[in-house]
């Protein structure tokens, strides 16, 4: 091995800097001597002692890199705008309309994959009224979403304002719901009750650790 046009042995590279010999692999470009060192596969190169300059040049030129690929692309887009407006305008306007359409698809997904557990939630909570005073469905929403997102703002708000109707429809559906308005907290509510036998094959299943669908039972 040649360090600056020195030959150099492989046993005083290990003296000079003692490493784990584990480390190390050795090879040879002919076939006579060993004329090339390296790491093995086995070391991690996260453990590498980096200088602090040499990571801010890194850092530094991959910044500058990225810019100027940046800045050429746009530089490229505004040309074509430029010169093609009237083409550039529908590509605009088609990919739009995909943002648009794929932003819509996982809402819907998002509310389908929400739809059963909270569902689920709510039945829970109908099965525990031990009266016939029956729950608000304003509140009985309340009380999931707080259940289920106590710090998330952002989902407890989009389970309010997407799922929830969906639940109203499923639970105006159901004809073991009982639907009737009342006074609540002085406000004229709609409140919801799941029928007693309902409740005690409910409340019954869930103790047995059975949890079947909803439109099983």
């Amino acid at each position: 091995m040649f360090l600056n046009g020195t030959e150099v042995s492989t046993q005083l590279l290990l003296w000079l800097q003692p490493v784990n010999s584990s480390d190390l692999q050795f090879a040879s470009f002919s076939a006579e001597v060993v004329d090339a060192i390296g790491l093995s596969n086995s070391f991690s190169p996260n453990s590498l002692p980096i200088p602090l300059a040499c990571s801010i040049r890194t850092i530094l030129g991959a910044f500058l890199f990225s810019f100027g690929v940046l800045g050429y692309a746009a530089k490229l887009g505004w040309h074509y705008i430029t010169n093609y407006t009237l083409s550039s305008i529908l590509v605009l306007g088609v990919c739009y309309i995909v943002h648009l359409y794929m932003k819509k698809k996982r809402r819907l997904a998002k509310i389908q994959d929400l739809l059963e557990p909270v569902l689920e939630a709510a039945y829970d909570r109908l099965a525990q009224c031990d009266n016939n005073e029956g729950y608000a469905a304003l509140m009985l929403r309340d009380d999931v979403g707080r259940d289920m997102y106590p710090t998330n703002l952002r989902e407890r708000t989009f389970l309010y304002t997407d799922v929830w109707p969906r639940v109203i429809l499923e639970v105006h559906s159901d004809n073991r719901v009982s639907k009737f308005r009342k006074e609540a907290n002085g406000k004229n509510l709609e409140h919801w009750d799941l029928h007693k036998q309902s409740k005690k094959g409910r409340i019954l299943r869930k103790s047995s650790g059975s949890t079947p669908k909803l439109d099983a039972e």
